[in-house]
């Protein structure tokens, strides 16, 4: 039966070449496009070096403080970070990270400075991050709590570039902007894809001097907590509002000869909430529209296509109506037209979902230095020295295929049913004296 099916299949699509072609670019492009965004949400959101504990990693990007007919917005103080979030008792691990920007290494053989990314990180950031050490290790508490930081961990590509390997960089000095670091370890290089984790030189954030009053809780950094489980989770939200609470009502009630308070708006946030809003963390109002916005490309890019290829299966259901309407004279049961022509326009489906993975695979590494901003809110230029690396981690997730190929083969089925079924229910002999 099976055999016979494909028979039949391989005949239609010989004899039937322009409709065959027209629908497999039809089936390829919506395939294409949908998967360009999958893609693109998956290395955001799903789990991939380092960064495997996105589905329990929460974050606090900025707080608002509030005195009198003052307020403002601002990134988290050390003194908010180390006396209270970092006490959370529902967190697993918590960091703070600040990221560094216009840093300049010198090169020890004198040559032409060159720009890097560089991470100031506090707390258990080596924790929250599964970084495969290739030498060294993570700060030592005394190194990662110090005044004055005089430690560094560079990537892979750092060390070769600079001293031409992993092992030889360990105990050498990285100068960055006139000051040196010596290396105490070596990391393989994430992605800037995976932008909370990425950086070619990481160094303990160090202590701010000088901050008194508010000051000392107004900073530069944000905050990233990682939780066990769900349940965690839930707990982590209420102490914080529970901490919220007590900042206001003690902590903060008299502050610079005033009365401040904080807002954590609605934070902290999961790491999905993280990638979707952007800057605007807190806001239920952005979040919603995001999530709309993918509702309604999700929509055109497979129903608009689905109606499309209904329409010419329609027209083509036309065509052979005589042909039908002779196998239901010689006793070809209406069910069994039924699966034939679904069979044929699987195979067709299957065929263009094929070449549209591939086209995506293709589209996405060739184009990988703007195609994940395509639907940032507030996208930001990678800058030429940036390594956007695409692993095959990311390129190639079987869950993330399978999901989209049978979320296609769907929707080009249902549009294949529809015009089938309508046509399958004309008499025989409407069928017979059908023009062709």
């Amino acid at each position: 039966m099976i055999s016979q099916y494909f028979k039949q299949a391989w005949h239609q699509a010989r004899t039937n070449v322009t409709y065959t072609v027209l629908y497999i670019i039809g089936v390829t492009l919506a395939m294409l496009f949908t998967m360009v965004m999958a893609m693109v949400l998956y290395v955001k959101m799903a789990p991939v070096y380092p960064e495997y504990g996105r589905a329990n990693t929460y974050y606090i990007n900025q707080v608002m403080f509030k005195a009198d007919r003052m307020s403002m917005i601002n990134s988290i103080g050390q003194k908010l970070y180390d006396d209270y979030i970092s006490k959370l008792e529902n967190a697993e691990c918590t960091a703070m990270i600040q990221d560094g920007h216009h840093d300049f290494v010198q090169p020890a053989d004198g040559s032409v400075d060159f720009e890097i990314s560089m991470k100031h990180v506090r707390g258990d950031f080596f924790k929250m991050y599964d970084f495969d050490f290739l030498a060294g290790a993570p700060f030592a508490p005394e190194d990662a709590m110090a005044e004055i930081p005089d430690k560094a961990i560079i990537t892979d590509v750092m060390a070769d570039r600079l001293f031409g390997g992993a092992d030889e960089a360990m105990g050498k000095t990285v100068t960055v902007d006139r000051y040196g670091y010596t290396v105490v370890g070596v990391v393989k290089a994430p992605s800037i894809l995976t932008s909370e984790s990425y950086a070619q030189l990481y160094r303990p954030m160090g202590k701010e001097f000088g901050q008194n009053g508010i000051q000392a809780f107004l900073g530069v950094g944000h905050v990233v907590i990682k939780v066990a489980d769900d349940f965690a989770a839930e707990a982590l939200s209420k102490e914080v509002k529970d901490l919220e609470a007590r900042l206001n009502s003690s902590v903060l009630a008299d502050i610079d000869g005033q009365k401040w308070t904080v807002d954590f708006r609605q934070q902290p946030i999961r790491h999905w909430q993280n990638v979707l809003v952007g800057g605007d963390e807190g806001n239920s109002g952005a979040l919603n529209k995001i999530v709309w916005l993918y509702v309604v490309i999700i929509m055109v890019l497979l129903i608009v296509p689905a109606i499309n290829l209904s329409g010419l299966i329609g027209g083509r259901m036309d065509t052979r109506l005589s042909e039908l309407g002779i196998r239901k004279t010689y006793g070809a049961p209406r069910s069994w037209l039924m699966r034939q022509v679904i069979f044929e326009n699987l195979l067709l489906t299957l065929c263009g979902a094929v070449l549209g993975m591939i086209g995506a695979w293709i589209l996405v590494a060739g184009c990988r230095r703007w195609i994940f901003s395509i639907f940032d809110m507030h996208p930001a230029d990678i800058p030429d020295w940036a390594d956007v690396a695409v692993n095959t981690d990311m390129l190639f997730a079987p869950a993330l295929f399978v999901i989209m190929l049978l979320l296609c083969l769907t929707v080009n089925l249902l549009s294949a049913i529809v015009p089938a079924w309508l046509y399958m229910r004309k008499p025989i002999v409407s069928s017979l004296y059908e023009k062709r």
